[in-house]
């Protein structure tokens, strides 16, 4: 999954916490949830979405 942008959030529920992005996925692109660990942890993927020049691969993301 890529993440392009962040369009809303963090919000925090209950239930978690989420981004809503604008996300890639074989090849189409549409906004959806994505949910973190908690606050700090989504709070780190704004601040590291917003200081790069491409878009995030979540999944890279969450393994460094």
């Amino acid at each position: 999954m890529i993440i392009h942008r962040i369009v809303d959030g963090p919000y925090v529920e209950d239930s978690g916490t989420w981004l809503v992005c604008l996300v890639e996925e074989a090849g189409e692109m549409f906004v959806e949830d994505v949910e973190f660990i908690d606050m700090n942890e989504a709070y780190k993927f704004k601040r590291d979405l917003d200081c790069s020049l491409e878009p995030l691969e979540l999944e890279e993301w969450l393994l460094e």
